[in-house]
């Protein structure tokens, strides 16, 4: 009773891998992993599926798949872990689907507030940054799609597997080359 009601008064400043490791022995805490980093996965899955729905659907199935293996969580960082999964479940998402609009067609969650001036803008941005982002190397993409998912060096080597220095060198390349690439297009997206 003690130990539940420290973890209950420390939980906010506990950091996320202590918090995983409590969780394995009591779920109810994984309610706190979930806050943390829902938005996270949500733009991951996001920026890699170019739709709303499906990232909602792969981020859901991500949390549920973390919560349900929790106990296989062996140290490290929580959010390479997480993003991991969430990799994971998008490539089967992307698996399972047949391509009905080619990528850089692809929409972006649309805010109603905005006007349809905004919008079209929008629209137009997004295609053209999905069209710079397939011109990519695999390793590349990747990189710089956890980057915009708010992951850092250290979270992106882990989720992929790589050294750390190999993270660095793919985003300074891709980095580059999307340089390249928006000069050759007319600006940035």
């Amino acid at each position: 009773m003690l130990n539940d009601q420290v973890r209950g008064d420390s939980i906010e400043f506990a950091k996320d891998e202590v918090i995983a490791q409590w969780a394995i022995d009591d779920t109810r805490l994984f309610g706190e992993l979930y806050n943390r980093y829902f938005d996270r996965v949500y733009r991951y899955c996001a920026v890699r599926l170019g739709d709303a729905e499906a990232a909602q659907d792969t981020a859901s199935i991500t949390f549920t798949k973390a919560m349900l293996g929790i106990a296989s969580f062996q140290g490290g960082l929580f959010s390479a872990w997480l993003f991991r999964i969430a990799h994971n479940v998008v490539i089967d998402h992307q698996r399972s689907i047949k391509p009905t609009v080619p990528l850089e067609f692809a929409g972006v969650a649309l805010d109603p507030s905005d006007s349809p001036e905004v919008i079209a803008v929008r629209n137009d941005e997004a295609r053209r940054l999905y069209s710079l982002l397939s011109q990519l190397t695999h390793d590349q993409r990747s990189v710089i799609e956890l980057r915009l998912a708010g992951l850092n060096g250290n979270e992106i080597a882990e989720a992929l597997g790589m050294r750390r220095n190999t993270v660095d060198v793919n985003a300074r390349r891709a980095i580059l080359k999307l340089r390249d690439l928006m000069a050759e297009s007319g600006g940035a997206p």
